[in-house]
């Protein structure tokens, strides 16, 4: 599978074991000495309006953003490791005539003396094609995160997360008094996601949302003419990891209490004391047919989103059995930090 940008695949090594052993919610003497696992999103997206060909009585303003924001977060449970405040990075302007790509970027890394780190990292890039005439006619994104944590030796806690959101309107206004106009709305991913964790303790989430949605105004009729792609290729045999792949599709005829594409995904490992892996890979394009009566509007929302963590915290030194869900952990250390720092709002 292409992207622009291939994320590393995680590797989760060995959990080495000393005399005694790791148990769940039992206190032990020894835990893995060395941690590499992760958490991992690619999502490419695009919709595109009748293949760029759009009639001239049909209005299209450059739109509005809806949602655009981000954070990378990492905290390690060491008093001696060092937090870089985040390195970001945001050039280009969607608001442009023409538009410019726009792209951001931030990594937020804790490094303890001796180089193990944990690590959370998203990159996104939004391109907005106008036709001949100025108005948006195609909107391709890329969103990646990760998060990981690289230890040799690890601390009794670390974690690390990323995620972003990005969404854009658009509206379809037929301006004629007479003619009704037909045309095609074309929409699509290309979606991977990963997870790995190794010893008791560890766990990592990855998720990604895509959405294009309709809302009307006058009289619109919209018909779901289909869709085509991959099957998506899954990888859920090891212990303790689940994978999640929905979409929901409707138009006026098919599940009309919502017209549009929304699709979720979701891969997740929990540390079983030995390496474990998920992931997920699926290309899909949809294809919705439009009619657009005098007058009337097309409101087209376009989002999508992702969400990497993943979290380690030493069993040995707790009696208290350990969360199923990485979401408990970073509520705790690893929140505790992006507390200090909330969501970046990005604007151009």
């Amino acid at each position: 599978m292409s992207h622009k940008l291939r994320f590393f695949k995680f590797l989760a090594a060995p959990c080495a074991m000393a005399a005694s052993q790791c148990v769940l919610g039992v206190a032990a003497t020894a835990h893995a000495a060395a941690l590499t696992i992760g958490a991992s999103v690619s999502l490419d997206a695009n919709v595109r309006i009748n293949n760029g060909a759009v009639r001239d009585d049909i209005t299209i303003p450059i739109g509005v953003t809806t949602a655009l924001s981000g954070s990378a977060v990492s905290a390690v449970d060491d008093v001696a490791a060092t937090h870089s405040d985040g390195s970001y990075v945001q050039v280009g302007n969607q608001f442009t005539d023409p538009p410019t790509p726009f792209i951001a970027t931030e990594v937020d890394e804790t490094t303890q003396p001796d180089g193990d780190n944990a690590r959370g990292l998203y990159y996104v890039e939004a391109t907005v094609t106008p036709d001949n005439d100025g108005r948006p006619v195609l909107l391709e994104r890329t969103l990646t995160g990760t998060a990981t944590l690289d230890f040799i030796d690890i601390a009794t806690a670390a974690s690390a997360s990323s995620d972003f959101e990005i969404g854009r309107d658009l509206v379809l206004t037929n301006t004629s008094d007479t003619t009704a106009y037909a045309f095609e709305i074309a929409t699509g991913f290309d979606m991977s996601l990963a997870a790995s964790a190794d010893d008791f303790g560890s766990q990592s989430l990855a998720e990604a949302v895509f959405s294009l949605s309709f809302i009307t105004s006058g009289y619109v009729a919209i018909d779901y003419l289909g869709s085509s792609g991959d099957s998506p290729t899954l990888d859920d045999a090891d212990a303790g990891v689940s994978v999640a792949n929905n979409c929901i599709v409707g138009d006026a005829n098919y599940n009309a209490l919502f017209e549009g594409v929304n699709c979720q995904a979701s891969v997740s490992a929990t540390g079983t004391g030995a390496p474990t892996e998920a992931s997920l890979e699926t290309v899909r394009q949809f294809l919705f047919g439009v009619i657009l009566a005098p007058g009337s509007s097309l409101r087209l929302s376009f989002f999508q989103s992702q969400q990497t963590m993943t979290s380690y915290i030493d069993p040995s030194v707790s009696e208290v059995p350990i969360p199923a869900s990485a979401l408990l952990f970073l509520g705790g250390l690893g929140f505790l930090a992006r507390s200090q720092r909330k969501a970046k709002p990005l604007f151009p």
